[in-house]
């Protein structure tokens, strides 16, 4: 059959109107973003089924699958199916040769599926489905989307902050860094925490324990059952708000290993292997501690333990990872500068750019 190398795209403008044949869209998704989803979307819109195929590289930061699921619950479409196949050779979509070694890179990732149509707002969209069209032995016809976001994963990589907008609710949640803090009761800690969201504009998980305390009231008989409530309610509070993050941080108000400390002070009981577990399992990027030495103690009506409170900052200073921990003394201002400053250096991720052959490789 003849190729297709050399016809242009298909012409900008309304959509076809009946959903018929397979539909592809591949790309690397590195990370996925916004204009991803809308030309899979136009994809969906426009086909009976659709194709999502990640091709990864071995050395890549963020693992196929988890692109792949990313995809899949921002799209949330029982029409689109995705894989994952690994593409190791380099990026340069100027390159004739890896052109059509790519187009063979993509024909085995599809297995048995043959589509109609290629969907790309890309140039090099034209050429790619004609080498489809070629191997496959059936005409692939492409469809151009031209974007409306205007954005890369290039970009992206290079200023993760500054293109957060860019990204849906399940590929942020990868990207965002939390940040714990705890100290002894009356420490300041949830007017630090509070504090810090608003700095940042991004969303505060407030102490579930907290939360809790208050509702039982003073005179309550504490078993473990309910630190292990507290626990599991906090991390559920979490992983629920996590999605809606306004910036790639979110910052905890305490966490599993301030409910252990409450267990052994309210119980004077080790915690339960089932506490434990909740601790072991969260590694925040940054666990601030507040030092209560200059905050005098204020007594709200739950609070039981004020001559404990230097037990309790050895506590969590030695629960903490030391690489991972910060403490912040003095006044309001200074623990704002002192954890500004320390959260500054956890903002960054290190994603090992694509392979390229001569050119900016694209995401």
């Amino acid at each position: 059959m003849p190729s297709l190398r050399g016809v242009p795209p298909c012409p900008k403008g309304p959509p076809m109107m009946n959903k018929y044949g397979i539909g592809l869209v591949f790309g690397k998704f590195y990370p996925f973003h916004n204009g991803h989803k809308e030309l899979i979307q136009r994809a969906l819109d426009e086909c009976g089924i659709v194709l999502a195929l990640v091709l990864s590289n071995e050395k890549e930061s963020i693992p196929a699958p988890v692109r792949t699921l990313w995809i899949n619950r921002t799209m949330d479409d029982v029409r689109l199916i995705t894989r994952y196949h690994e593409d190791n050779l380099p990026v340069d979509y100027g390159n004739p040769e890896l052109d059509l070694a790519h187009s063979k890179e993509i024909v085995k990732g599809i297995g048995h599926l043959r589509p109609d149509f290629l969907y790309t707002s890309e140039e090099y969209g034209d050429r790619i489905a004609g080498h489809l069209s070629d191997i496959l032995n059936k005409t692939v016809v492409h469809r151009y989307v031209e974007p409306t976001t205007q954005i890369s994963a290039t970009e992206i990589r290079e200023n993760i902050p500054m293109n957060w907008h860019a990204l849906p609710g399940p590929t942020r949640e990868w990207f965002v860094k939390d940040v714990v803090v705890s100290g002894p009761e009356s420490s300041g800690t949830t007017t630090l925490a509070r504090a810090l969201a608003k700095h940042y504009g991004t969303t505060w998980v407030p102490e579930f324990g907290r939360l809790y305390s208050e509702a039982v009231g003073p005179h309550y008989q504490w078993a473990s059952e309910d630190f292990e409530h507290i626990a599991r309610e906090h991390q559920r509070l979490a992983a629920n708000l996590r999605s809606t993050c306004e910036a790639p941080l979110m910052i905890w108000d305490t966490n599993a290993l301030a409910t252990c400390m409450f267990h052994k002070l309210y119980l004077e009981q080790p915690p339960t292997d089932a506490l434990i577990r909740y601790r072991d399992t969260q590694h925040p990027d940054l666990h601030i501690i507040a030092d209560h030495s200059t905050v005098p103690f204020e007594q709200d009506g739950t609070r039981l333990f004020e001559e404990n409170r230097n037990w309790q900052l050895k506590y969590l200073v030695d629960g903490v990872d030391f690489d991972a921990g910060t403490m912040v003394i003095g006044t309001h201002k200074r623990r704002m500068q002192i954890a500004t400053a320390t959260i500054g250096t956890i903002l960054k991720w290190d994603l090992y750019e694509p392979e390229e052959a001569g050119k900016i490789a694209r995401g």
